[in-house]
């Protein structure tokens, strides 16, 4: 008998080494069993999307389900069954927790439900304290995570489920098996809660096996997996999720065909720079907001957006050099300034804004829209937006809906939204959400258009002060804007604060030019005047 065990990840470099998910323990790398001590290596990865051959894709997962030895789990097939006498001894332990003052320690509430035998028995005492001590880890993880009480009714569900999957199948693997020679092995196909996540990482924690399969690409586990401990595949596809395969598919693709996804796969990857029209509608946008010179501007803004200095593509999200700058005064030079503002609005993704406001205020209490879209940590989560009730854009690209939620997130919580009075943080991250619930239509069409890699649409404004007055939810959503790559210029002829009540100086950069001017209006491209000289000719004859 040994009291130790000592397990660390394979070293996995590419999807090819994934094989060794059918080797057995003393087969790998760091496999070591003395009378004391075993050491062993565990395969886990998530691989997420699809590759080019889909049919090989989904004739994999079948073949897993055939294999022997391979434990093949998704939401379908999960046993969810818990006995009512555990669920009741459960509560009655989850009580003693909710009585005590600050909550039982983890330590503390593992040993009362290892007294009502709620955990995993198993009938080696080896084995048995391995699995109760990985516990233990496992919901320390979860406190850490969470950062707050285990006393909520979050945590409540969170522990049913963990100990009804361990019992269905902790316990059911290592009774039967000879784990000296082979851990469990499991494959999850498709979407998980929470718990089941945890769960996974449970059993990563134990040294079994773990590959997690999500054609559609969502990764459950980038918030949990923060020691490292699983490998990422992440293919260029992605498809809807299809239920689990229930026979191979016999579908053959033309050479053709793979030829053409082939093709794709080696001119057309993340950085590859050579681009097809919207190759990233799928990704998330990031802005990088660049800190540049006056003239660099009208240079910079001319450029797509995969040229830019700082452009590029990683892990399903695609980061876009941007730029927002607040022009105060004019130039001395009227021509060159005009020539300019004729120039950057002149451009087929650029939308002038010359009367304020230009959004409608959001009044009503967004109190409770906000507190549905938090996880359980406590953060804004973007399928919790997108599914929301209110959500206006269901009939958007379901990458731009992604894209707009985790933008309204960034926004909410980059904190350069200034607080008005009393305000604080929660206000104006709530006051923030609130406005960005409603984008203007033309403003909206803009971002419909936006191709991430290629040309970068433009918001400019015109601020003379004669036309009404940039409010705060104007400014909101400028940062937004901001926050999803769009190039925002804000011209200001007076050089008199508009923005700078509402948003903090370090959003932005702030040019001032020669002189000020009260009197000068724009049009767009086609149309400007300097009401002054205006003025001045037609008092011409009688001077």
């Amino acid at each position: 008998m040994f009291s130790r065990f000592t397990l660390q990840p394979c070293a996995l470099k590419d999807e090819s080494d994934l094989k060794q998910f059918e080797a057995l323990l003393e087969k790998r790398p760091q496999y070591e069993l003395t009378e004391n001590e075993m050491k062993f290596s565990y395969i886990a990865s998530r691989i997420l999307g699809v590759p080019n051959d889909v049919d090989e894709y989904f004739n994999e997962l079948f073949d897993y389900n055939e294999a022997k030895g391979i434990e093949v789990l998704h939401e379908q097939n999960l046993n969810k069954v818990i006995d009512p006498e555990k669920l009741r001894h459960i509560q009655e332990v989850f009580a003693l927790h909710q009585e005590a003052p600050n909550g039982l320690t983890v330590n503390r509430l593992v040993a009362h439900l290892s007294g009502k035998q709620l955990l995993p028995q198993v009938d080696n005492p080896d084995l048995q304290h391995y699995i109760h001590t990985t516990f233990i880890s496992v919901l320390k993880l979860y406190e850490k995570q969470h950062n707050q009480s285990l006393k909520t009714e979050g945590f409540r569900r969170f522990l049913i489920d963990m100990i009804k999957l361990s019992e269905n199948y902790v316990a059911k693997w290592f009774s039967t098996i000879n784990y000296k020679k082979q851990m469990p092995r499991i494959v999850w196909y498709g979407d998980a809660t929470e718990s089941r996540i945890y769960f996974l990482y449970f059993l990563i924690m134990l040294g079994c096996d773990v590959l997690y399969y999500h054609p559609e690409g969502k990764d459950g586990f980038e918030s949990v997996d923060e020691e490292g401990k699983t490998f990422v595949v992440s293919h260029s596809g992605r498809i809807s999720l299809e239920p689990f395969p229930d026979r191979r598919r016999e579908r053959v693709a033309t050479v053709a065909y793979q030829a053409s996804k082939e093709i794709d796969q080696v001119l057309h990857h993340d950085n590859s720079l050579l681009y097809k029209p919207w190759q990233f509608r799928s990704y998330t946008p990031v802005a990088r907001t660049l800190k540049t010179t006056y003239d660099e501007l009208f240079l910079i803004t001319k450029e797509k957006a995969f040229v830019r200095p700082t452009f590029f593509v990683e892990n399903k999200h695609i980061y876009i050099p941007s730029l927002f700058a607040k022009i105060s005064g004019v130039s001395k030079n009227d021509k060159e300034y005009f020539q300019r503002l004729k120039a950057v609005t002149s451009f087929d993704n650029s939308l002038l804004i010359n009367t304020f406001p230009f959004t409608k205020e959001q009044k009503a209490n967004f109190q409770y829209h906000y507190r549905d879209a938090l996880d359980r940590g406590g953060k804004l989560h973007p399928d919790l937006i997108m599914n929301s009730h209110w959500w206006p854009h269901k009939r958007l690209p379901e990458g731009l809906q992604h894209g707009i939620a985790e933008a309204m997130i960034h926004t909410c919580e980059s904190e350069m939204c200034k607080p008005i009075a009393k305000e604080t943080k929660q206000d104006v991250a709530l006051y923030v959400f609130a406005q960005l619930s409603q984008i203007p239509p033309n403003i909206l069409e803009q971002l419909e258009k936006f191709d991430y890699s290629q040309e970068v649409p433009k918001i400019v404004i015109f601020n003379n002060e004669k036309s009404g007055e940039l409010s705060r939810s104007d400014a909101v959503l400028l940062l937004f804007l901001n926050q999803i790559g769009v190039d925002v210029f804000h011209f200001n002829p007076t050089g008199r604060n508009d923005i700078e009540p509402y948003i903090e100086s370090g959003a932005f950069d702030s040019h001032w030019l020669e002189e000020v001017n009260f009197d000068l209006e724009f049009h767009g491209s086609s149309a400007y005047k300097n009401l002054s000289q205006t003025i001045k000719g037609l008092f011409r004859p009688f001077l």
